[in-house]
């Protein structure tokens, strides 16, 4: 009897430890999806204080320079921000990272050394002080960089 509940207890302490392991990993997850979406809307905030430096409506040359110069800093941690199993399909309504992210790695991967390079140019321009050559390579930014991503790789937002 006593090997039976010896038995019976060690089952039961893995049945618990996996599950703990299984919630963690799922609490990782969402954890990723959190920090990947907070360093999306960091870039956004980033783009737009330059946009509104290159109108004249706001901001500084110093600033739009910071700014500039973070965009570049995240660069190199984006492909880490897209963890398996963190798609749409994984975390419905709270990630619109599709799953072809991950089926097409190859295709995906390559669209942050275009980012990269398109703000390589932005800072440039924004060093520079040229409003029209920022605006310009804002739209590179836009168009090579998130917007590469964004129409191949993005779920649509809910309206």
């Amino acid at each position: 009897m006593n090997g039976i509940v010896r038995r019976s207890l060690a089952g039961a302490a893995m049945v618990v430890l996996i599950g703990c392991a299984l919630s963690a990993s799922a609490q990782d997850k969402e954890a990723a999806v959190k920090e990947r979406q907070a360093t999306m809307k960091r870039q956004g905030a980033d783009l737009k204080y330059i946009a509104d430096f290159a109108k004249g409506l706001a901001g500084d040359e110093a600033g739009a320079i910071d700014k500039a110069k973070d965009l570049l800093a995240i660069d190199p941690r984006i492909l880490d921000l897209f963890v398996s199993g963190t798609s749409s399909a994984d975390f419905p309504g709270k990630s619109n990272a599709k799953p072809e992210i991950w089926s097409d790695w190859d295709k995906f991967k390559a669209i942050p050394p275009v980012l990269q390079a398109a703000e390589m140019k932005l800072v440039d321009a924004v060093t520079g002080g040229d409003k029209a050559a920022i605006g310009a390579a804002i739209g590179g930014v836009g168009k090579n960089g998130c917007g590469a991503c964004h129409s191949a790789f993005r779920e649509k937002l809910p309206q």
